[in-house]
C-alpha cells in the first residue's frame, strides 16, 4: 500500500509541475504575440504619420504589456502601464541646447529604427538601485526571456516591451498554485498512507490474534488428547503383561502378546511426545542452572538401556553450564539420539559436549544414509517424516520437539548431512556465571 501511495504522489506531483511549466509557458507566448501584433500596428500608425501623442499611446497598450512612444518634435515621452500613461518631458540630446530634434530636421543622434533611445526602457534586469523588490520581476524577466520591439520613425519611436510586475505576478501566482498544489497531494498521500497502515496494523493485530488462539485451542486439543489416551494405554500395557503371563503356561503364541505389548509401548510413547509438544507451546518451564556434560552423560546412559543392542558413545569435555529445564534438555537430546538409531540402524551413535565462542553444543553423529538437501529443513517441522524413510516408527515429531526447545531457550539446532555422515549439533547460551570460569 505505500508503495503504491508514494508512487501515485509522486506522478501527481510530476504531472502538477508540469502543468504550472505549461501555464507559465503559454502565458509567456500570450506577452510574445501581444507583443508582436501591438508592433505591427505601431508600424501601421507609423506609416500614416499619426499624431504622437497620449491617444496613440493608449491605443498600443494591452495587458500586460509597458509601451513607451517617444514624440521627437515635441520632445515629450508617453510611458504606457496599465491603465496610466505618463507624460514627461523629453531630455535635449548632448550639445544641443536648441531643439530635441538634429539641425537638419532628422532624428536625434541614437534615435535609428531599433536603437537606444532617449527614454525607451531597455529589457534585462534591473539596475542595482532599483532595489529588493525589483528582484521577483527581474526573475520574471530572465524566465520569460522576451525582447522588447522597437519601432521608429523621423517623428518618433516607440517601444512594446513585457510589463515585469505582471510577468512577476503571473510567476508568483503559478508557483504558489504549485506549491499549494504539492501540499494537498502530499497531505492526501499522508494521509491515506497512514490510514493504510492503521488499517493494516489492525488487520494483522486481528490475524495474530485468531493465530494465538488457534494456538490456545491446538495446544489444549494435544494435551487434553494426550491426557487422555495415556491412562487407557497405562491400563492396557498392564493387562497385557497380565495376560503374558498367564497365558505362558498354557502354551499359548507369545509373539501375540509381544506384538500387543510393543505396539503398547509405541503408543506410549507417541502420547509422550504430543504431551511434550503441549508443554513447549506453554509458558517456559522452570529455569536452572543445568550442567551440560553431566545431562548429556545422564540422557546417554537412558538412551542406551532403552536400545541395549546400540552402540553409543560419549566424550564430553568441559562444557560449562546453561540456563534451561532439565527435561527440556532430555527431551531434546534423547530425540536426537533416537532419530539417529532410527535412520542409521546398525552403526555407532557419536555424542560429544564441548564450548565454544561462549556457547555449549552437543552434537549427535551417525554414518547413516544422509539426509537429502531439499529435505534439512522439512524435518524440523511436524509430522514430516522423509521420502526415504516411510517404513520408520514415530509420527515426525522428535525433530519438531528438539527446534521447540532450542527456540524456547535461544539456542539453535543445525543439520550437516552428507552420504554416509550426519551431524546434528544442538547449541545454547552458556550462563554468565560460566563466561569467566570457562575463559580461565
Amino acid at each position: 500500500m505505500s508503495s503504491r501511495v508514494a508512487a501515485a504522489s509522486a506522478l501527481a506531483i510530476v504531472l502538477t509541475i508540469a502543468a504550472g511549466t505549461s501555464i507559465w509557458v503559454a502565458r509567456v507566448h500570450a506577452v510574445t504575440d501581444a507583443i508582436a501584433q501591438q508592433r505591427q500596428l505601431a508600424r501601421v500608425l507609423f506609416d500614416a504619420r499619426a499624431a504622437l501623442d497620449e491617444s496613440t499611446a493608449r491605443s498600443l497598450i494591452r495587458p500586460g504589456l509597458h509601451v513607451v512612444l517617444t514624440d521627437f518634435a515635441g520632445g515629450h515621452v508617453f510611458d504606457a502601464l496599465g491603465a496610466t500613461v505618463a507624460r514627461r518631458t523629453l531630455p535635449p540630446a548632448p550639445g544641443d541646447l536648441a531643439a530635441p530634434g538634429a539641425p537638419d530636421g532628422g532624428p536625434p543622434p541614437g534615435a535609428p529604427d531599433g536603437s537606444p533611445l532617449p527614454g525607451v526602457p531597455e529589457a534585462g534586469p534591473p539596475r542595482a538601485g532599483d532595489g529588493p523588490r525589483r528582484l521577483l520581476p527581474a526573475l520574471a524577466g530572465a524566465l520569460a526571456r522576451i525582447a522588447p520591439a522597437r519601432v521608429g520613425g523621423d517623428t518618433g519611436a516607440v517601444t512594446i516591451s513585457p510589463d515585469l510586475d505582471s510577468l512577476a505576478l503571473w510567476l508568483l501566482v503559478d508557483v504558489l498554485a504549485i506549491v499549494l498544489a504539492i501540499a494537498a497531494i502530499v497531505v492526501a498521500a499522508t494521509t491515506r498512507a497512514t490510514a493504510g497502515a492503521r488499517a493494516e496494523r489492525r488487520a494483522l493485530e486481528a490475524t495474530s490474534e485468531e493465530r494465538r488462539e488457534t494456538a490456545e485451542r491446538y495446544q489444549r486439543f494435544l494435551a487434553e488428547t494426550a491426557h487422555e489416551l495415556r491412562t487407557p494405554l497405562t491400563i492396557v500395557s498392564g493387562y497385557v503383561d497380565i495376560l503374558r503371563a498367564s497365558t505362558a503356561a498354557q502354551g499359548f503364541d507369545e509373539r501375540i502378546i509381544d506384538g500387543m505389548r510393543a505396539e503398547t509401548a509405541r503408543m506410549r510413547v507417541l502420547v509422550a511426545k504430543m504431551l511434550t509438544l503441549a508443554r513447549l507451546e506453554s509458558p517456559a518451564g522452570i529455569p536452572r542452572l543445568i550442567d551440560v556434560a553431566a545431562a548429556t552423560q545422564a540422557t546417554v546412559e537412558t538412551m542406551q538401556r532403552r536400545y541395549p543392542d546400540r552402540c553409543i558413545s560419549l566424550v564430553a569435555g568441559r562444557a560449562g553450564r546453561i540456563v534451561i529445564d532439565g527435561d527440556d534438555l532430555a527431551d531434546a537430546l534423547g530425540n536426537l539420539i533416537e532419530n539417529a538409531i532410527k535412520y542409521a540402524p546398525g552403526v555407532e551413535i557419536a555424542i560429544a559436549a564441548t564450548t565454544h565462542d561462549g556457547r555449549a553444543t552437543i552434537s549427535v553423529s551417525d554414518r547413516g544414509p544422509g539426509i537429502a538437501p531439499d529435505e534439512r529443513e522439512k524435518i524440523f517441522e511436524r509430522f514430516y517424516r522423509g521420502r526415504s524413510h516411510d517404513s520408520a516408527d514415530g509420527l515426525g515429531l522428535g525433530l519438531a520437539i528438539v527446534r521447540g526447545v532450542a527456540d524456547r531457550w535461544g539456542g539453535s539446532v543445525l543439520v550437516e548431512s552428507v552420504p554416509g555422515r550426519t551431524v546434528f549439533t544442538l547449541a545454547f547460551p552458556v550462563a554468565d556465571e560460566e563466561v569467566h570460569a570457562l575463559a580461565g
